[in-house]
Formats: structure tokens, C-alpha cells, sequence
């Protein structure tokens, strides 16, 4: 018997993201929408010339290392909350967080 069941449903919820997110890459891939720049870096790259940023390639692998950095750090936080509860029930906290992703999910959606 599994003696933290939310954690089973975390894990359902990471797989459910993971996999939308994955399957939708794919299908970008398979339309070949990777062949040319996302228009959210053709926007950027004008904004860069404006700003005087010439190295366009280097200032799109430090923006995306920030989106990384960014992703990373709000998407593992609910795994490590639920970590360290240590205790058999979920944390207001916990029911916040889920309830915050439904929330979201629902308006990406």
C-alpha cells in the first residue's frame, strides 16, 4: 500500500506536463516548424538592435538559459515541497500548489 498517495499524484501530474509538452514538440517537428526562428526571437532580435546587442546568437542562449533556469526552479518546487513532508497528509500548502496548476493548466488550455 503506498503510504503517501499524493506523491503518486504529483507524479501523475509531472508525467501529464511532461508529455503534453513533449508530444507537442514533436508535432512541431514533424510539421518542420523548427526549420526557421520562433517569431518570439525574430520580435526579440529587433528589440536587441534597438538596445545596440549585435550578438544576437549569444543574447538568445542567455535568454534561454534564464527560461531554463526559471522553468527548472518554479516546476521542481512542488516535488521538493512534498519531499520533505514527511507526515501521511498533504499540507495546505500542497493543496495550494495543485490547486495553482489546475488554475494555470486551465487557462493555458
Amino acid at each position: 500500500m503506498v503510504e503517501r498517495p499524493y506523491v503518486a499524484l504529483l507524479s501523475i501530474v509531472y508525467i501529464f506536463s511532461g508529455s503534453r509538452m513533449g508530444f507537442g514538440a514533436l508535432r512541431l517537428w514533424k510539421a518542420r516548424r523548427f526549420q526557421k526562428e520562433f517569431p518570439k526571437y525574430e520580435y526579440q532580435k529587433l528589440r536587441w538592435i534597438d538596445a545596440g546587442i549585435t550578438n544576437s546568437h549569444l543574447a538568445i542562449q542567455i535568454d534561454a538559459l534564464w527560461q531554463g533556469l526559471a522553468y527548472i526552479s518554479s516546476l521542481a518546487m512542488p516535488a521538493f515541497v512534498i519531499a520533505v513532508n514527511s507526515g501521511g497528509q498533504l499540507h495546505l500548502l500542497e493543496v495550494i500548489g495543485l490547486l495553482f496548476w489546475l488554475a494555470a493548466f486551465g487557462m493555458e488550455s
